[in-house]
């Protein structure tokens, strides 16, 4: 992809997150599922929903550190890399699913559509384990108390769950 391309695909991006339109979506759809939702450019190197409304309070913890960050933008690569043409969704080291979806001008990718932060099954004390070691292996520095309630609060949308939508 050429330089000037990207720069006007970075700009369309953002003229639709500041669109009164986009904003009222977001809005809505955040209110409506306790879920983040944003629009970011193709090439985005951001995590989507840093710092955003309803931003997974784990994913939060998570994100303070370097190693963890980097281990969730690798995540998000490879999920920009999947939904290129249909939605698609990617499980995490730590167990939670983020989904992309695309969005066109034409035949043209300009943008995709995140939401997630959420469990597909209920998690386990097991599973909780594994990820304190994998976070004091990241540097996560947390009270482990604090880690468990952020964990155990996250969303759960099973299969099952989404049929609904």
């Amino acid at each position: 992809m050429k330089a000037n391309d990207m720069q006007n695909e970075n700009h369309l991006a953002e003229a639709l997150c500041s669109s009164n339109l986009y904003q009222d979506y977001e809005r809505a759809f955040s209110d409506a599922t306790g879920l983040p939702v944003a629009l970011r450019a193709v090439e985005s190197w951001q995590l989507p929903h840093h710092r955003q409304r309803n931003e997974n309070p784990f994913c939060a913890i998570m994100a303070a550190k370097s190693r963890a960050c980097a281990a969730c933008l690798q995540v998000q690569q490879k999920l920009s890399e999947n939904a290129r043409h249909e939605a698609a969704s990617e499980t995490c080291q730590l167990g939670l699913c983020d989904t992309a979806v695309p969005v066109r001008l034409g035949d043209k990718l300009v943008a995709f559509l995140h939401t997630g932060q959420v469990f597909r099954r209920k998690p386990t004390t097991a599973q909780f384990d594994r990820v304190t070691t994998l976070a004091a292996d990241w540097g996560v520095d947390v009270d482990r108390e604090k880690l468990r309630t952020a964990y155990f609060n996250t969303r759960v949308l099973s299969t099952r769950n989404t049929k609904r939508w």
